[in-house]
């Protein structure tokens, strides 16, 4: 493959069936085709700008790499402005010389203010600085915040992973007592009451006639945020490969009027992971009460517990949104293995973003919700072609890397997929307590890395 060259084009609708076997090769979360279509190629926010839906490397007949662009709206300083975030940055091992192309095109795509990759992993710094980017050096951005929804649930995975199951059956009578114990120390439980404040959940109608007028007050401050109009949310709701349950609850004063939203999902199912749930996106007017806001985060953690999970996270909130849920008895845990790179047009924009609390971060920044959308089948499958892979020396090429011994034997990936991020969490104690993710080590000077499992 020396001499060989691999010719760098738009992705198109047609590809999915090609791209999707370059994610199987590489146990990447797969899409259906309506899923395709719908995140890369009928985002509003893409359709607007006229941008690319992401690039392909062709070699003959074959895609042997993928970067895919996710376009969106951005309100700044009373203005709109255009950005976008890469997703699934992939390339098979015998092209990496060549993945830089991708990369290229994305940082230069026209339209766009700044760019970004939000889950990029730390041995992606060589590649992302040789064009520029700049990696965020706000703490909050690689934090990640944990409350505990159902104890009961907790402890029953717990013990089943200790090997006790018999045990099991206990976790309803122990459950009372560790939640008081959290409550007492606030650790890890949302606080005090929001009596008269009204949590909503939002049909598949999508968003009220009053959304955008909130939407709009929500953006008067001028700090960097992504676009919540009614448009988007209908869109983002109709995601035809929902990883489990998807609620976007609204908080309304006892009057109605709207103050602020939480949109919270379940992550895809599997049985060596406790059940988790993820808010995806977190936003309130400036002047929310923090009761009204524990209420919200309360009803968010009914919601998980109502759907069987155990614990629910929010990752990469920064700003006001960030300071907002760490104050509401959040675990926080830090993010080593992902960190946020962005590289921007403009000078003032380039300040905000490397000011402390400029970009009002969320999940909806990133690409989780391209990524993290696989089927409980899926999900299983793709654990057993971990499993064995690591077992197989010959099927090193195809299996995420959790260790160094695979080192420069892996294709080439400058993101952790977080679907792929499984929790370490075996018991109660484990819960309260931070355990580092697992890093690749490749090598800088190859310009490739690999996805940490975690």
């Amino acid at each position: 493959m020396a001499n060989a060259r691999a010719r760098l084009r738009p992705v198109q609708p047609q590809d999915h069936a090609a791209t999707q076997a370059l994610f199987k090769q590489h146990a990447w979360p797969l899409r259906s085709r309506a899923g395709w279509d719908w995140a890369l190629f009928d985002n509003p926010a893409r359709l607007a700008l006229g941008a690319e839906a992401g690039w392909v490397l062709e070699a003959g007949e074959r895609i042997v790499g993928f970067l895919g662009n996710l376009p969106m709206r951005y309100h700044w300083q009373g203005g709109a402005i255009w950005g976008a975030t890469c997703t699934s940055y992939l390339v098979e091992e015998a092209w990496r010389a060549q993945s830089t192309a991708l990369l290229r095109a994305f940082a230069a795509q026209p339209g766009v203010m700044f760019v970004h990759s939000a889950t990029a992993n730390d041995n992606s710094a060589p590649v992302y600085r040789l064009f520029r980017f700049s990696p965020r050096a706000e703490v909050q951005a690689e934090q990640r915040l944990r409350w505990i929804a159902d104890d009961a649930a907790l402890i029953r995975r717990g013990l089943s992973q200790l090997g006790w199951p018999a045990l099991a059956a206990a976790a309803a009578h122990a459950a009372p007592a560790l939640r008081a114990a959290r409550r007492a120390l606030g650790v890890a439980s949302a606080p005090g009451s929001g009596n008269g404040w009204i949590v909503q959940r939002v049909d598949t109608q999508g968003p009220g006639p009053d959304w955008d007028d909130w939407a709009a007050a929500v953006t008067a401050r001028g700090e960097l945020c992504v676009d919540r109009s009614a448009r988007i949310l209908r869109w983002r709701l109709g995601d035809p490969d929902p990883a489990e349950d998807v609620a976007l609850l609204t908080l309304r004063t006892p009057a109605g009027e709207m103050r602020g939203m939480c949109m919270l999902r379940v992550l895809p199912r599997m049985p060596w992971v406790t059940p988790k749930a993820e808010i995806m996106d977190w936003a309130l007017l400036p002047d929310t009460p923090r009761e009204a806001a524990a209420q919200l985060l309360r009803e968010a953690l009914s919601w998980a517990r109502g759907w069987g999970v155990a614990v629910v996270d929010a990752k990469r909130f920064t700003g006001e949104a960030g300071d907002c849920l760490a104050s509401l008895g959040a675990r926080v845990d830090p993010l080593p293995a992902q960190a946020v790179w962005t590289l921007a047009r403009d000078a003032d924009l380039e300040a905000t973003l490397k000011r402390p609390r400029g970009w009002t971060m969320t999940g909806a920044d990133s690409d989780d919700w391209f990524c993290t959308h696989e089927t409980r089948r899926q999900s299983a499958r793709r654990h057993l072609l971990q499993a064995d892979s690591s077992a197989s020396p010959s099927a090193a090429t195809s299996a995420p890397a959790d260790s160094a011994s695979v080192g420069s034997k892996r294709s080439m990936s400058s993101e952790t997929p977080a679907s792929a991020s499984t929790d370490a969490t075996s018991s109660t104690s484990a819960m309260l307590s931070s355990k580092p993710d697992s890093k690749t080590a490749t090598s800088a000077s190859t310009v490739a890395e690999t996805p940490s499992v975690r």
